[in-house]
């Protein structure tokens, strides 16, 4: 056992760095944990590490007792730590329900899963939970409303402990305001992911690219393509894919300054007008008025919600940096800032 022991610490140990390396570890680490949410962290860990596609895991003798349920014959259990602060050199041994049957005196095991008809009653028991959220227009603003409630309630009795960490890594010389807005906003991201994903709202593209904020789309035209934002690199998409690699189509995208979630009074996406006919190039059919009678909605769909917005006027500029009495249309986002 002692033998046992040290080789899933060095797998605990292993399995720390890694989910930590890149984003996308990260979020497949999420994505696993969400299933097992009542375990420990330590234990979270050494399940997705042993079997990332566990959905319900107890010990042998909960199965039994509690769900009458048998673990099947030459079924491998998951190693985690018997105890948090490993004082003692012990593993204890989980069961996925994968890893069962049922017996004669077998119960329902209480796998919940999300159903519109229960998204009410799920917002109003977040916002009892964690505190008074803005935006409950939809179940994903009410989750981002709630994980984001749920940082700014914790997230003060680890400051100290993160600002130790920061040192000798990339963060040391970071002023401590800005280390903890970022931690902020990862614990906000990471718990509503969690959330989401667990609710089954979470999109598989958003794990491929996490700046993608949404899908643009206009009937009878090429336009049907995911929508990125990239603050930091405001026109990075300008020459990459959505795949982040170098191409002269670039991906559609929205302009660093608007907010797609609250959202922004004016949303500016910019996409290429390409000779081949893709891209925005299909936004030209607007100059006949037969093709907008028939086209009036444009659908922009974000992460957390759907929406149409209806055409109601059309016209055809070019992006004057240098006049001062020109319609820069691409410094308007918030009207109150605008005026």
């Amino acid at each position: 056992m002692a033998r046992k022991y040290d080789l899933i610490s060095e797998l605990y140990n292993r399995t720390c760095k890694t989910v930590v390396s890149n984003p996308q570890n990260w979020q497949a680490f999420l994505a696993s944990a969400c299933r097992n949410y009542k375990l420990r962290y330590d234990e979270q860990l050494l399940v997705y590490a042993q079997r990332p596609d566990a959905t319900a895991v107890l010990e042998i003798e909960q199965w039994n007792k509690i769900f009458g349920r048998w673990v099947n014959r030459g079924a491998r259990g998951i190693a985690v730590f018997a105890d948090e602060n490993r004082s003692r050199q012990r593993l204890t041994h989980y069961f996925d329900i994968s890893d069962t049957h049922e017996s004669r005196y077998s119960r329902t095991v209480p796998i919940w899963d999300m159903r519109q008809e229960y998204e009410a009653d799920v917002i109003e028991t977040l916002e009892s939970t964690f505190g008074e959220i803005e935006n409950k227009s939809s179940l994903a603003e009410a989750i981002m409303g709630a994980a984001r409630n749920a940082a700014e309630d914790n997230i003060p009795d680890y400051l100290q402990d993160l600002y130790y960490a920061t040192e000798g890594s990339s963060f040391e010389e970071v002023e401590e305001d800005i280390v903890a807005f970022i931690y902020k906003n990862v614990v906000t991201n990471s718990v509503a992911y969690m959330m989401m994903s667990r609710l089954a709202e979470y999109l598989e593209l958003y794990r491929q690219n996490e700046d993608m904020v949404g899908w643009i789309k206009v009937e009878d035209t090429n336009i049907n393509y995911p929508v990125v934002q990239s603050v930091n690199e405001p026109n990075f998409y300008l020459k990459h894919k959505f795949d982040k690699t170098y191409s002269a189509y670039g991906c559609p995208y929205v302009q660093e300054n608007c907010d797609v979630q609250k959202p922004s009074d004016n949303i500016i996406i910019y996409g290429h007008h390409m000779n081949d006919g893709s891209m925005f190039m299909g936004l030209m059919k607007y100059r006949n008025k037969s093709f907008w009678e028939g086209h009036k909605m444009i659908t922009f769909d974000t992460l957390t919600d759907r929406h149409q917005y209806e055409v109601i006027a059309v016209f055809k500029t070019v992006v004057y940096t240098n006049s001062s009495d020109s319609f820069k249309y691409y410094e308007f986002t918030y009207a109150e800032k605008s005026t």
